[in-house]
């Protein structure tokens, strides 16, 4: 309707099995860094019946690769209560033989100067989920207790408020059962950001995979079109 933005993918596309490094997937952009690729997931444990349309970021094996799918498209926060939520699997933790940082949220990627995301590596805040919010550059940040877990599907849920003043960070394996594991009042930014999941290269062997079942985006307009 003119008061609501919604877009839902459950990635139902021939994506190549081999690995894709640019185009288009639905609604979100593909982009594979160096030795980096999305890819169509039907055998590895994050398959499922109930997972239909599953999609695989790889972020390979060499200085700077990195694995993204963003929306072409971007959004405010503020103007309307914006929800941006996940449903992910990742295979194999970040360790120090294969380390790799991983993305979920609101972020201009670049310079990472304007941010709304949670973020995560071995080596930072002992593998738990670290919540950002960071408008041209100054961020806040906050270590949530919660830690990372592989071989399950986890959802996780940003909620923008409508003044776009506040953003909650919410963590589950299921919808039903997400919990608030954090909440950030300061530096959100005013500028627009695409969405996106992005996983990237940083030492080590081959680092694991992350697969993506879903991306959901939804604003209520607080002024309709």
């Amino acid at each position: 309707s003119s008061a609501n933005l919604i877009l839902f993918d459950d990635f139902l596309y021939p994506a190549p099995v081999s690995g894709m490094t640019i185009g288009f997937l639905g609604s979100f952009g593909v982009a594979g860094i160096g030795t980096g690729y999305v890819a169509t997931n039907t055998t590895s444990p994050a398959y499922s019946t109930n997972h239909p349309g599953i999609v695989t970021l790889y972020s390979g094996a060499a200085a700077g690769s990195k694995a993204q799918l963003t929306t072409n498209q971007t959004v405010y926060a503020g103007g309307g209560e914006l929800i941006v939520e996940f449903g992910i699997y990742i295979e194999t933790l970040s360790s120090s033989g294969s380390r790799y940082n991983l993305r979920c949220g609101l972020n201009d990627d670049t310079v990472n100067t304007n941010r709304i995301d949670f973020s995560y590596i071995d080596n930072v805040n002992s593998g738990r989920w670290v919540l950002t919010c960071s408008n041209n550059g100054t961020s806040t940040v906050v270590n949530s207790t919660l830690a990372v877990a592989a071989s399950q599907w986890t959802i996780l849920r940003i909620i923008v408020n409508a003044a776009g003043t506040s953003a909650q960070f919410y963590a589950g394996t299921t919808v039903s059962g997400l919990a608030l594991i954090g909440t950030i009042a300061t530096n959100l930014p005013t500028t627009r950001m695409p969405v996106g999941i992005t996983q990237t290269y940083n030492s080590g062997s081959p680092s694991g995979r992350t697969s993506l079942d879903y991306i959901s985006i939804q604003k209520t307009l607080t002024t309709p079109r």
